[in-house]
């Protein structure tokens, strides 16, 4: 009677504990003694401001950059996951580090995630308990970011995120579930000491071992049974399968003792030349000059020649990024074909005009904002791999290279400038009216306009030259002028001392700035002074920012700058301004290529010859007879295993 009251009072127990289970969906979570954040998912609602003018809104909340909705898990440690989703232009940006709401404390670098299409992703960063608890509405959050517009410029952005209001997880149901938790745990503790009671009955003991072996010896056959019939099922398609290769292979090595029973005894002659691949490395460079071409960054140093069997010669040029930019390609004045991301062209003209040492004219036409500019560089060709691509010609020395004819108008200023060295003379300030020239460093800003000592994208990038021009007037105003040789159609408005300067366009994508200032402001032009300047720059269709910078007035010589500085990086700076125009079509008679554009026969002396068919043929009947033996055997000894199982 005792163990039937103790039976029934087991199963009592057992039946309530999973009742509460399924009943309630008890799960298991560590209780965290922290009151304000539960473990759970939440949502922060947020808008970007600019970190260092936080009235005004951040470029990424202009441009729609990340998602204004910002999840984040909370553990039950404390700690969160924070996920910042961003819908455009994931392929400008370098890195973000979550700094918190002290900018002073260690940033936490945060995983860039891409989703592959080069312009969509998002970024996640694991926040500590402490960093956590900063999370709350109304709290203002510093995340610093470094995007980059490649082939232009790279900048660093600070950014708040101000936290508007956030979504948690429903507390009333976390409270029930400890709750739950608790009475989940006390009825564990009675149901170990039921076993441990069964334990120590004997008779109960035996009866649960018993249970616990036949259960077993069940399972394992069942195992068995089900591995039997899938064995059964799988051998006569695998023996069928394997009947079907070698019958395949008899007729394969029958073939082949055909065709080596009606070869001729010797062969003499080489087998037909065939397809092969050459790799040639190069670099390019602008031309008449040993300076490296942006080219460079486009597309990579490699270029592929793929040979057929006709001699002909197919161009391969990789481009990885920023393809979309592209309009035409010409390779040795042939236009290229655009592809996914390369550019491809059936080159009209022999292999050895493409050898190592030789230099290869590339024209690129591109869009630059609203603008079409168009660039001219030199692919030289250092070396191709393998050897033996257009052996014959591999000595020819490389073409020469024009050289730019220099200005006479610029030598008869060099010859004037060293016959008059009182022509320009150091000054401290702009006391006489007449022309000056301010040699200047552009510094970037930090908080309150103040100078941080480091240079600006302006100064980094080259965008603006640092020889400014200056004119005083009789009245005592002055007039500034500012050249820049690129980018200009970026520009959107650009001030000086506070005053709106005017745009002057001269080529594609260059021009100059001017502003007249007022005699009062005029005063500051002087050497070891700080002009603010400030400016705004649109990437089209994707998004505008302000920069400010402080333009360090370094020295002040009297006079215009004749030509250009040396020591005027912007000025110097080859790829900005206008660029000659590449044409589109062909050149006439250049490099083999007829004047009517019609294709010239390669010649097959010029391209490497495959070995003898005879020895291949010979080969592939070896391998196909060992493999048919190996297979006959195979088939042989499964089936022989196959009636032992049987048997």
């Amino acid at each position: 009677m005792k163990q039937i009251n103790f039976g029934k009072k087991l199963l009592l127990v057992v039946t309530f504990l999973f009742s509460l289970i399924v009943g309630f969906n008890v799960q298991s979570v560590k209780a965290d003694t922290t009151t304000d954040q539960i473990p759970g998912q939440y949502t922060a609602h947020v808008t970007y401001k600019n970190a260092d003018k936080p009235t005004e809104d951040s470029m990424i909340e202009s441009g729609g950059l990340w998602d204004k909705n910002v999840k984040y898990t909370v553990a039950a440690d404390g700690s969160a996951d924070l996920t910042i989703k961003q819908d455009k232009m994931m392929n400008y940006m370098a890195y973000i580090k979550y700094v918190g709401q002290n900018p002073q404390a260690q940033p936490v670098d945060a995983q860039k995630v891409d989703n592959g299409d080069g312009n969509t992703g998002s970024w996640k960063a694991h926040l500590t308990k402490n960093q956590t608890t900063e999370l709350k509405t109304g709290a203002d959050i510093t995340i610093s970011m470094q995007y980059t517009v490649p082939g232009l410029f790279t900048h660093n952005v600070g950014v708040l995120m101000q936290i508007d209001s956030i979504d948690e997880p429903d507390r009333v149901a976390y409270e029930q579930n400890q709750k739950l938790q608790q009475q989940n745990n006390q009825l564990q503790k009675q149901l170990n000491s039921l076993q441990e009671q069964i334990k120590n009955n004997s008779q109960l003991n035996n009866l649960k071992k018993r249970v616990a072996f036949l259960t077993a010896q069940n399972e394992d056959l069942a195992t068995k049974l089900r591995n039997t019939d899938i064995q059964s099922q799988d051998l006569q398609p695998e023996v069928s399968g394997l009947q079907r290769q070698a019958d395949n292979l008899q007729k394969t090595v029958t073939d082949l003792q055909k065709n080596q029973q009606s070869s001729p005894a010797t062969n003499s002659g080489q087998s037909a030349p065939k397809s092969q691949t050459y790799i040639a490395t190069v670099n390019y460079t602008k031309p008449g000059s040993t300076e490296n071409s942006v080219l460079n960054s486009f597309f990579g140093d490699k270029i592929t020649f793929v040979t057929d069997a006709n001699g002909n010669v197919t161009v391969k040029i990789p481009q990885s990024n920023l393809m979309y930019m592209m309009n035409s390609v010409t390779f040795n004045g042939q236009k290229m074909t655009k592809g996914a991301n390369e550019w491809t062209l059936n080159y009209r003209g022999k292999a050895a005009d493409l050898v190592a040492g030789k230099q290869i004219k590339i024209g690129v036409s591109y869009n630059l904002g609203s603008s079409v500019s168009t660039h001219d560089a030199i692919a030289n060709i250092k070396s191709i791999s393998p050897d033996g691509f257009g052996t014959s010609a591999a000595g020819a020395s490389p073409a020469p290279t024009s050289q730019p004819k220099k200005d006479p108008s610029s030598t008869q200023n060099d010859k004037q400038s060293k016959n008059d060295p009182s022509a320009s003379h150091s000054v401290n300030s702009l006391t006489d009216v007449g022309n000056y020239t301010a040699q200047v460093s552009y510094n970037k800003t930090g908080a309150n306009n103040s100078d941080t000592g480091q240079p600006s994208m302006i100064q980094s990038d080259n965008l603006w030259s640092r020889n400014i021009k200056l004119v005083k007037n009789n009245d005592g105003t002055v007039t500034v002028t500012i050249q820049q040789p690129k980018m200009l159609s970026y520009m959107s408005s650009l001030s000086f001392d506070g005053v709106a300067m005017q745009e002057h366009k001269q080529g594609n994508d260059s021009g100059y700035w001017t502003v007249t200032l007022p005699a009062a402001k005029a005063k500051d032009l002087k050497v070891g002074n700080k002009i603010l300047v400030s400016m705004k720059y649109t990437v089209p269709g994707l998004f505008s920012h302000d920069v400010t910078a402080l333009v360090v007035i370094n020295s002040i010589t009297t006079g215009d700058s004749k030509g250009t500085h040396a020591s005027d990086p912007a000025a110097n700076n080859g790829e900005s301004g206008q660029v000659t125009s590449t044409p589109v079509g062909y050149d006439q008679g250049q490099n083999g290529v007829p004047v009517d554009g019609m294709p010239v026969s390669a010649d097959p002396a010029l391209l490497p010859q495959t070995g003898e068919k005879e020895h291949q043929d010979n080969n592939a009947l070896t391998v196909g007879v060992v493999m048919f033996v190996v297979l006959i055997s195979g088939i042989t000894g499964f089936d022989i295993y196959r009636r032992k199982q049987n048997a």
